[in-house]
């Protein structure tokens, strides 16, 4: 990423950006938010980037020739914006370990990211909306204030996941062939 004119919008803490060029992404901060953790977690698994990435979604970015110096960036301000790439391969690391937050996250990015391919495969376009004066800030960051066709107590039934996989107390491989499995 380059020192170059920015959009940035921020909704109750997460601030997301793109910048003249079109590429996008999102504050350390709001990334340590929507993942669920906190702050010095992002930091060190930036600085974790830089040495030894132990964790498989960051050493996929290096393996597919992301330079690490393109990953982030600090605004005059301080402020550190992650890139797409790494927001992503962060979201899906932690996704992995379970935190709900992040599941959440790349449920959501994922979906959108499904439509906006397919639309773009199919030629639809949506027809143009006027655009609000000012961007939509919300009072608390809860899944249901971002996402209304979510309820909590969907947000809340997200299962939880080890090492990519959905964990579910009543399978085991033994169970594959068990007539009475998932009743």
């Amino acid at each position: 990423m380059s020192n170059i004119a920015l959009i940035i919008v921020e909704t109750d803490g997460v601030e997301f950006y793109t910048d003249a060029a079109g590429k996008s992404g999102i504050s350390q901060t709001g990334l340590a938010k929507l993942c669920g953790v906190n702050k010095s977690s992002i930091s060190r698994l930036m600085k974790e980037i830089k040495t030894h990435p132990t964790s498989d979604f960051l050493k996929d970015l290096l393996d597919k020739g992301f330079r690490v110096a393109d990953l982030s960036t600090k605004t005059p301000s301080g402020l550190i914006l992650c890139s797409s790439e790494l927001s992503v391969a962060v979201i899906m690391h932690y996704a992995s370990t379970g935190k709900k937050e992040a599941i959440f996250a790349l449920t959501k990015f994922a979906a959108i990211g499904f439509n906006s391919w397919v639309q773009s495969l199919t030629g639809w376009q949506s027809q143009p909306q006027s655009q609000p004066s000012e961007p939509a800030r919300l009072k608390n960051w809860t899944p249901p204030e971002l996402y209304p066709q979510m309820t909590q107590a969907e947000f809340e039934a997200i299962p939880l996941m080890s090492n990519g996989f959905t964990w579910n107390p009543h399978r085991n491989d033994d169970n594959a062939n068990d007539k009475n499995y998932g009743k």
